[in-house]
């Protein structure tokens, strides 16, 4: 994969420009571009990012702006070799190659000419275009005017080979190791080298490259190439971090800024201490493959013998003190075994000038020549007691750690404390590997789960879900950070912050800071005087400069670069995205910022809704969208805080269907309950106008049927006065006075009933009692037999169930069938005429039975309860007012019953 351009964007994603297509570099993944995504050509001849809303591209096709989303494509055929493209305030975009010259302005195409060769180049604000021909001269290209200008350089050496600028390198001496570098197109120093070394660095350029060497200008005092894999490497970059970016003909290399070092020798080598001499000589212990001496970078193996542990000491005389199997080994001006016992950690008792070694449930106590004395499981140490690592306190106490816990003891009383799991005294137990004492005499124990801290006897532990790890090593960083060896990486934690503030703050230090290392060994470090720290892995040992080591959080940022897998703009902040038909949204981050990849690490909040959880996924889903405009911020983390500096916005609209939108249910309710409430409305207008005109035709019936009550008075009344106008005419003056007093009786009766019931409104008061009924039937029968001269008699009787004063009916239903017995009935009968009428219950029904014994008549003579011969005008108003009460709700059925010569019976019964 040839690289042919390397750039950053206004976000900071790298862009890589190859012969096979365009690459987009993020801290978490890599994509791919070609003609298939819509680039005019998969040949990429050079890339150029002149705002933060898009980049250009360079093709053999045509040039192509790229915005994020889409590319926008010129077509023009580029068919040579190499092109570079640079822009111009007043010329556009200036494409060079090596033998033409085309600007590219308002969306068109110039060629400038067709005979310029390119090698190096630089363009300045007043169009001159300047570069050199293979013989070393300058050439010189005005734009304005097209005209070329060809010159030679002078003596001096001028590196044509070095691209992007030009440099004029005047050497001091044949082998250029003492040179000065110019700018020649300025004519200013840049660097001034003295013996290979950087003493003055004017340069802006962070390096210098060739298509053979590339030379660093930052964070290095040598003039010396910078070591690549990258076959003759053409392209640099250095990033907003700082990471240097290396494209050739094999493809891309990123170098980053470290503070480590690798010791290339002791690869593979087991490495398990390190140590200095007073010569200067580093000591490196090995279990498998002896003793080393380094040295002016060379490693030497000095032993072979031996079988060394991960622990070192120095003595009183600075010799170093190496444990191993069946051995302890002093090494100063010579190679010495002062035991021969196993020792699998050492330690050096300044106030006692003693040698401390441990053995398996033991500690002995050494003067340098012998052991004098020891202490043992019996002793009060607890049982299983492997000791790997003794720290000796600002007391003189001695900190003895082990896989089955931590045991103290005190030389001056020969006491003994134990902290194990099984006694609750190790918070982070079962075993403790590293123990370490630092500056103000604190004490800090690297146990099987995490850090420990001692305070007043008793061993604290650092809660925190990152520590929860075994804590392999610990030593000094800075007077305000531990180093941590686990493993996995090494942790810088910040003691300070969490003594002072009970604040957990860590640094992980992996391969992305620049760490090689692969599973820090037991107690691995060696904080040599100069500062650094020599740090032992199964790998290699690797060499940490403290001095320059970042402990900043990188500036690592999440945004969001697709919405439903479709890509959207670089600058998309003030932009709306529109989705159409579905209630839930598929959004894809990617983290930018670092040159290598690291773990995603961010959060979401949409609209004023609850922060989500941190989460680790390149993509994530919303569902249960509304219809409606839509706001979505995400933030990435620092250490598991929100970075709010680092926060991407997008908005995107959502269009739903009316019946999928969450409010539709409130919305088709609302239309619904209006749509019942004019229903309701509708109803209850129907209703009234119903009940109105019911109550209407209720009334007129009623009126009807007082009219018809009224009618069948003065019927009544016609008939009493022409009786007693005949008794007046026979000279029965008396009897005719007493029967106008009865009849003045009668209608007073009647005249109360009449006045009761002209309210239809209320029907209690509409309707009379039984009781009244029967009065008024005897009252009327009492008068018509005063005025027939007893020519008949009645008889009423009314069943025990039967409540009079509680049954209800309608004023003067009976009288005239009781008339009508009267009349037609006993006055033509000759003698022992008789009236009975019989009141009872049938079915919870009023049944009314008004029999007379007069001559009756034909049954077929009766037609609808009238007589067809000679229908009584009472009885016509009396069933037309029947068939009202009907319709005004009543139930009232009249059955007539007459046998010739034997009489009438007429059946009534009322169910109201």
């Amino acid at each position: 994969m040839k690289v042919s351009s390397i750039i950053q964007d206004s976000l900071g994603q790298i862009w890589v420009g190859t012969r096979n297509g365009l690459n987009k570099i993020t801290a978490t993944d890599i994509t791919n571009y070609g003609t298939e995504d819509g680039l005019p050509s998969n040949r990429i001849l050079d890339l150029i990012c002149l705002s933060e809303e898009e980049i250009i591209i360079l093709t053999s096709k045509g040039l192509s702006f790229y915005d994020g989303k889409s590319f926008k494509n010129y077509p023009y055929d580029f068919n040579e070799v190499d092109y570079k493209i640079t822009a111009h305030q007043k010329y556009g975009l200036v494409i060079l190659s090596f033998s033409s010259v085309t600007t590219f302005l308002d969306e068109e195409y110039f060629q400038i000419l067709d005979d310029f060769n390119i090698h190096n180049y630089s363009l300045n604000e007043n169009g001159i275009l300047l570069s050199q021909t293979e013989v070393s001269k300058k050439i010189s290209l005005n734009l304005n005017d097209s005209s070329i200008n060809i010159s030679s350089f002078d003596n001096d050496h001028t590196s044509y080979n070095l691209s992007k600028g030009f440099y004029r390198m005047k050497c001091q001496n044949s082998s250029c190791s003492n040179m000065d570098v110019y700018d020649d197109i300025k004519n200013v120093l840049l660097l001034k080298i003295v013996n290979g070394q950087i003493i003055e660095n004017n340069s802006e350029n962070k390096f210098l490259f060739s298509e053979e060497t590339l030379i660093p200008l930052t964070n290095t005092t040598k003039f010396q190439p910078l070591r690549t894999t990258v076959n003759r490497p053409k392209i640099a970059l250095v990033d907003n971090e700082d990471n240097l970016w290396i494209g050739g003909e094999n493809g891309v290399e990123v170098l980053r800024p470290s503070p480590f070092s690798t010791i290339d020798s002791s690869r593979d080598k087991n490495i398990w201490s390190v140590n200095r001499l007073p010569n200067g000589q580093l000591v490196m212990a090995s279990f498998g493959k002896g003793l080393f001496s380094y040295d002016n970078k060379v490693l030497q193996q000095v032993d072979t013998r031996r079988q060394y542990f991960p622990t070192t000491a120095t003595d009183k005389n600075s010799n170093v003190l190496l444990p191993g199997v069946n051995h302890l080994t002093r090494v100063g001006d010579h190679l010495e075994e002062i035991s021969s016992k196993s020792s699998f950690a050492v330690a050096y008792d300044v106030a006692r000038k003693l040698i401390l070694t441990s053995n398996y449930g033991k500690i002995y106590m050494h003067d340098g020549k012998s052991i004098i004395d020891s202490i043992t499981i019996e002793d009060g140490l607890h049982p299983h007691f492997y000791i790997q690592d003794i720290a000796i306190d600002s007391n003189g106490l001695y900190w003895l750690s082990s896989y089955g816990g931590m045991s103290v003891f005190d030389p001056a009383d020969q006491s003994i404390l134990n902290y194990t799991e099984a006694n609750g005294n190790l918070p982070a137990g079962p075993g403790v590997f590293s123990s370490y004492v630092d500056q103000k005499g604190d004490i800090w124990l690297g146990g099987e789960t995490g850090l420990m801290l001692v305070k007043d006897d008793s061993l604290s532990h650092i809660d925190e879900d990152a520590l929860n790890i075994q804590i392999k090593g610990i030593t000094r960083l800075d007077d305000y950070h531990l180093l941590l060896a686990t493993p996995r990486e090494l942790i810088v934690f910040n003691k300070t912050k969490y003594i002072k503030n009970d604040v957990v703050e860590l640094t992980f230090i992996n391969d992305q800071m620049g760490y090689q290392g692969v599973e820090p060994g037991f107690a691995p470090f060696y904080n040599d005087t100069s500062g650094h720290i020599y740090i032992c892995s199964s790998s290699s040992v690797d060499i940490l400069n403290p001095n320059i080591l970042d402990l900043s959080t990188p500036s690592s940022r999440t945004i969001i670069h697709a919405i439903d897998n479709r890509p959207i703009q670089f600058v998309h902040r003030d932009s709306t995205f529109d989705i159409s038909d579905q209630d839930n949204v598929n959004i894809a981050v990617s983290n930018i910022g670092i040159g290598l990849p690291k773990k995603l690490h961010y959060r979401y909040q949409l609209d004023d809704k609850e922060w989500s959880a941190w989460q680790e996924d390149p993509t994530f889903n919303i569902q249960n969208l509304d219809h409606g405009k839509h706001r979505l911020e995400v933030w990435s983390s620092s250490n598991s805080a929100p970075n709010l500096s680092s926060s991407d916005v997008v908005f995107f609209n959502i269009y739903l269907p009316y019946y999928k939108r969450k409010n539709f249910p409130y919305i088709l309710g609302a239309i619904l309950t209006v749509l019942a409430a004019i229903l309701l409305f509708q109803l209850i207008s129907s209703y009234i106008r119903q009940r109105k005109y019911k109550h209407q035709l209720s009334e007129s019936r009623y009126l009807r049927s007082q009219l018809l009550l009224s009618q069948m008075s003065p019927h009544f009344i016609f008939n009493v006065l022409a009786s007693i106008q005949n008794k007046i005419l026979f000279n029965s003056r008396e009897s005719a006075n007493e029967q106008l007093v009865q009849l003045s009786q009668l209608m007073r009766n009647y005249l109360d009933v009449s006045y009761r019931g002209n309210s239809p409104n209320q029907y209690n008061e509409f309707e009379i009692t039984l009781s009244k009924e029967i009065e008024l039937l005897k009252s009327y029968l009492s008068f018509e037999e005063s005025n027939s001269n007893q020519h008949f008699e009645y008889e009423i009787i009314i069943d025990p169930d039967i409540a009079p004063k509680l049954e209800l009916l309608p004023p003067m239903l009976l009288q005239p069938y009781v008339e009508n017995a009267v009349k037609h009935g006993v006055l033509p009968k000759e003698a022992d005429g008789k009236i009975q009428i019989d009141f009872s219950i049938d079915k919870e029904q009023l049944k009314c039975i008004i029999k007379d014994n007069g001559p009756g008549f034909l049954q077929e003579k009766i037609s609808d309860g009238l007589l067809k011969s000679s229908p009584s005008y009472g009885m016509k108003i009396t069933k037309e007012r029947v068939d009202l009460l009907n319709k005004l709700g009543y139930n009232i059925d009249i059955d007539i019953q007459s046998t010739y010569g034997e009489g009438t019976k007429v059946t009534v019964i009322i169910d109201s």
